[in-house]
């Protein structure tokens, strides 16, 4: 039995191949980019005006002039007009490329317009406002997003700006989640007493489907050769294998001697913590298998401390997305394990993360997860008590 973060360690160890695939801009909402991106131009391409108003030559104010007379209108979207002459100014609206000649634009709300010609208020006007000079964000050629980007609608916008109509992108993983156990029965049927729905296949896969991953997901009973057959062809048509149930000491736990059998290669098997303590992780060449414990709590737990970081890092990301908060309450564990405790989250009105403990009925109280917003990693140590208003880590699963 290893440490929580001995378990981590070797979890991140693992590198996935890391295909790159390309699509449409349209198509990438949330993946994450593989290339660093490029602009074709220089950012802004044009002297770009930033406000509503007249643009003229600084050199009129220095020269004394207070009076400008508006000589033609400079829309968005048109050739530059030509300033000439520094008692003169053109109106411009915002977006148009600044006049040739012009180096100032004074908005509306500055000016005063009678008869055709505008006044201001002179000791306010500093030369240049107000408008965007060519390329002063980027020259073209330069970078403007580096790979390993998770896509936003900002960058969207960046892509499109920049011509990016078909983007590069980390391909997501093929994923497969099988649940096992002769117990559980199919969402749409009414289970005899002695058998339950299998939930964790769903609760996972929207798990992942925060990565945009569409995993597929299958059952096999107790059956040793009906497992051998399912992880098999899991095996050959997947990147990664996600297993719940069948990985403790039970007599019908087959999962870690068929994985064994069919050439897996284990790195560890059991977690000094609660819940989730039979956690099993190996590989495969280039395949990589979690097998979770069947329980729903500790099957949720593992995915959010152990998969979630392995899938963020294999795109490219931080792999982990996690808080410091603190424990309002007292609670008791046993010190040889880290325990995972659940926990809601709320915002004090000084601004720290609080973490309030959700009583449930152990690993197997799914309920329990729909009351609280994360889980807090107690470590384990020689007390065995963790105190009101002290810090942990915090690992949330929803927004809060």
């Amino acid at each position: 039995m290893i440490s929580v973060e001995e378990a981590i360690k070797i979890i991140l160890g693992v590198t996935p191949k890391g295909n790159i695939e390309e699509l449409p801009l349209a198509a990438v909402a949330g993946r994450v980019t593989a290339s660093d991106w490029v602009t074709d131009a220089d950012i802004p391409p044009f002297d770009r005006v930033m406000m509503d108003g007249v643009a003229l030559k600084y050199e009129g104010i220095n020269s004394g002039n207070v009076k400008f007379k508006i000589s033609e209108i400079q829309r968005a979207g048109e050739e530059p007009k030509i300033l000439t002459d520094e008692n003169t100014c053109i109106e411009i609206m915002t977006g148009a490329v600044c006049p040739i000649g012009a180096d100032t634009v004074i908005q509306y709300e500055q000016l005063t317009i009678v008869n055709g010609f505008c006044t201001f208020d002179t000791e306010k006007i500093r030369q240049g406002q107000n408008i965007q000079w060519k390329g002063r964000d980027k020259n073209k050629g330069e970078v403007v997003l580096k790979s390993g980007t998770l896509i936003g609608p900002a960058e969207t916008g960046v892509a499109a700006s920049i011509g990016q109509h078909r983007v590069k992108v980390k391909s997501l993983a093929r994923v497969h989640i099988i649940s096992t156990g002769d117990e559980l029965v199919e969402i749409y049927t009414t289970p005899k007493p002695h058998q339950i729905r299998r939930s964790n296949v769903y609760a996972l896969s929207h798990l992942l489907s925060t990565f945009l991953i569409n995993a597929f997901t299958s059952h096999l009973g107790d059956d040793i050769s009906e497992i051998k057959i399912g992880l098999q062809n899991a095996l050959e048509n997947s990147d990664v294998v996600i297993i719940t149930g069948g990985v403790s000491k039970g007599k019908f736990d087959h999962v870690p001697d068929v994985l064994k059998e069919l050439g897996v290669e284990k790195l560890f098997h059991k977690i000094a913590q609660k819940p989730g303590k039979p956690f099993w992780f190996g590989t495969k060449g280039d395949k990589v298998v979690f097998a979770l414990p069947g329980n729903p709590v500790s099957s949720y737990l593992c995915a959010v401390r152990y998969i979630l970081p392995w899938l963020r890092q294999s795109i490219g990301q931080d792999p982990f997305k996690s808080y410091t908060a603190i424990l309002q309450g007292e609670f008791n564990y046993n010190p040889s394990l880290t325990h995972f405790l659940q926990v809601k989250l709320e915002w004090s009105d000084a601004g720290e993360l609080l973490a309030i403990p959700q009583p449930g009925g152990g690993s197997g109280d799914y309920l329990n997860l729909v009351n609280a917003d994360a889980f807090l990693e107690i470590p384990a140590n020689s007390s065995g008590f963790a105190k009101d208003g002290m810090l942990f880590k915090t690992f949330p699963y929803r927004e809060f």
